[in-house]
């Protein structure tokens, strides 16, 4: 694979097979796209480097899939063979934690906040 990450779940090799570039409708706003991808981690790593209380935690095997402003990325492990891992999230400064049980949990949720948004609309 490329840049430390292991291999990618089938949960999400999924998602990206039946969402393609279209992915980027479900995060409004965020760095998110088949563009983004290669740059976010490097990104996240930039970002960490500078936290004086998250600098040493980096995960060199993440799959960073999605940021906002440069500030909260997402982001799951590569170096197991779960093909539905925990998410973890970080936010500048303030906190590093899973935030999701699975990175289908996770989608599941971020549908329905787009459906509900829609539907108010």
């Amino acid at each position: 694979m490329h840049r430390g990450v292991k291999r990618l779940p089938h949960t999400f090799r999924d998602l990206l097979e039946h969402a393609g570039y279209g992915i980027q409708v479900l995060f409004w706003g965020d760095d998110s796209g088949y563009r983004d991808l290669l740059e976010l981690k490097s990104e996240l790593k930039t970002t960490m480097s500078m936290d004086e209380k998250h600098k040493d935690q980096f995960p060199e095997d993440a799959f960073v899939f999605v940021t906002h402003l440069a500030s909260s990325f997402a982001w799951f492990l590569t170096n197991n063979d779960d093909d539905d891992p925990p998410l973890y999230q970080y936010h500048e400064d303030d906190y590093l934690k899973i935030t999701h049980s699975s990175v289908s949990e996770f989608f599941n949720r971020l549908l329905e906040d787009n459906i509900r948004y829609r539907d108010a609309l």
